[in-house]
């Protein structure tokens, strides 16, 4: 088979996963709205001892790590509610989800490709070589400096 083939196709594999997850992080938004609602609606006291969450909301780290602790503990299964039983199962998915594509994408996708090259920007291969020297030139006329004192 071509490389040309399998680069063609793995670059699309590493799109479709980019797009996933953007999918998924959606999901798992609408599914965080829908159970900080109706646990205000259906069980107030939980809500208050997640910390009130709201979506758009500025939360501490301890309000972020209760409210995953009790999704990633199955708490929110012991609701009777079944919207907060759902809720909570999608959140849970679409968490492991994302989990596994960000960790499939750091391994083995190559960020090289995105590169972003502004038009009106000159882009010379040896970028940063201008800086190494302009900086070992000033060393060098430190060193010259420190010899002569």
């Amino acid at each position: 088979m071509d490389a040309g083939v399998i680069k063609l196709s793995a670059a699309n594999l590493q799109d479709l996963a980019v797009g996933l997850l953007f999918l998924i992080s959606g999901v798992g938004t609408i599914a965080y709205r829908s159970l900080t609602s109706n646990l205000r609606r259906y069980d107030t006291s939980q809500w208050v001892t997640l910390g009130s969450p709201k979506l758009f909301k500025a939360k501490s780290v301890s309000d972020e790590l209760r409210f995953f602790w009790y999704i990633l503990s199955f708490q929110y299964r012991k609701n009777e509610t079944r919207k907060i039983r759902i809720s909570g199962d999608v959140i849970l998915a679409c968490f492991a989800a994302i989990w596994i594509i960000s960790m499939c994408l750091l391994v083995f996708g190559d960020f090289r490709r995105y590169d972003f090259n502004l038009t009106f920007v000159k882009t010379d291969g040896n970028v940063g070589s201008e800086l190494f020297s302009a900086s070992a030139g000033c060393q060098s006329a430190v060193l010259e400096q420190t010899q002569k004192a």
